[in-house]
């Protein structure tokens, strides 16, 4: 076998410092390691009650521990009212912004909303049925929209 460094020999005597320390906690504290893991005990809340020293037994001189389920959620606050948001469906007027116009007789164009746009094109459901000089006109179900060159 070879010779450990001291470095190595050092660990291991804290190592087993450790697990002396845990096998001497788990052999004074053992009921306690049991009960804790057993499945009988599974959401159970321990609780000392308050029962008056004179009134027990001398068996019975220890704190007394009952055992209870849990009525209620511990992180669920009751007084906090929780109010629930209604969102109305409302038809949305589209919005058109006439930024430019570029007008010819043979070929016009209008910037809107930064698209640019010539006779025939659509917007939003809108159709650019005409661009004069300071307006343009778009179509939509037979209602027109005039937009003006501000």
């Amino acid at each position: 076998m070879a010779k450990l460094e001291k470095r190595e020999r050092n660990l291991l005597i804290i190592l087993g410092i450790v697990v002396l320390i845990g096998a001497v906690d788990f052999a004074i504290n053992t009921e306690d390691y049991l009960g804790y893991y057993s499945s009988d005990q599974k959401n159970v809340e321990k609780k000392e009650s308050n029962i008056p020293v004179q009134n027990l037994k001398s068996s019975q001189m220890k704190n007394q521990i009952t055992y209870t389920n849990w009525d209620r959620d511990p992180f669920y606050n009751s007084s906090i009212r929780v109010s629930k948001t209604v969102y109305r469906n409302t038809v949305k007027e589209t919005t058109f912004q006439l930024k430019a116009i570029s007008f010819s007789e043979g070929m016009s164009v209008a910037m809107i909303n930064s698209q640019v746009l010539k006779v025939g094109d659509t917007i939003e459901g809108y159709k650019v049925s005409k661009i004069e000089p300071k307006q343009v006109i778009l179509e939509k179900d037979g209602q027109s929209k005039t937009l003006k060159l501000q």
